[in-house]
């Protein structure tokens, strides 16, 4: 298995974003909680 880790920023917006280090993979969320659902396998 590969593991991929994030890099998670507050949004300037309002939530946050997670970004893939050295991978094409971005995605948003209101809370972490919620982020944290998005971006686990």
């Amino acid at each position: 298995m590969t593991e991929i880790i994030f890099l998670v920023e507050s949004d300037v917006e309002g939530g946050y974003i997670a970004q893939a280090l050295g991978e094409s993979i971005i995605t948003q969320a209101d809370d972490l909680e919620s982020l944290k659902k998005a971006i686990k396998v």
